[in-house]
């Protein structure tokens, strides 16, 4: 999925990307390898851990992701959960994750209900 990323993004969002991850230790070790293949830096981002609640993870992409584009690297359920808020806008939507598979959302406003899910890959697809 990494090298899919690399070969997917534009110099213009590649520019602009970065990554963020969990602490737990297999975001971290997947964000790293990212990083490595788009040669980007790798934040810390506490509240992107499993059984977070999505609405902080929210408010922080409103206050974060105008100026930015993130690679959140984090884990089920919260992903899911995340994805489908953002993307239906009901807290009872989740979008099915296999395991390193990449969603792009694009928003205006980043709240519930008002992402568009531009692409969703996993590594099946690539194979």
């Amino acid at each position: 999925m990494a090298t899919w990323l690399a070969e997917t993004l534009d110099d213009a969002q590649l520019a602009r990307l970065q990554i963020a991850a969990s602490p737990y230790r297999r975001a971290q070790q997947t964000a790293a390898i990212v990083a490595e293949q788009l040669a980007k830096p790798v934040q810390e981002l506490a509240l992107i851990t499993p059984d977070d609640p999505v609405e902080p993870v929210i408010d922080w992409l409103q206050a974060h992701a105008m100026a930015s584009s993130w690679l959140l690297v984090s884990h089920m359920p919260l992903v899911g959960a995340l994805t489908g808020r953002l993307v239906e806008g009901d807290s009872r939507s989740s979008l099915p994750m296999p395991t390193a598979a990449v969603a792009g959302l694009e928003a205006e406003v980043w709240a519930a209900g008002c992402a568009q899910l531009r692409v969703f890959r996993h590594p099946a697809e690539l194979t």
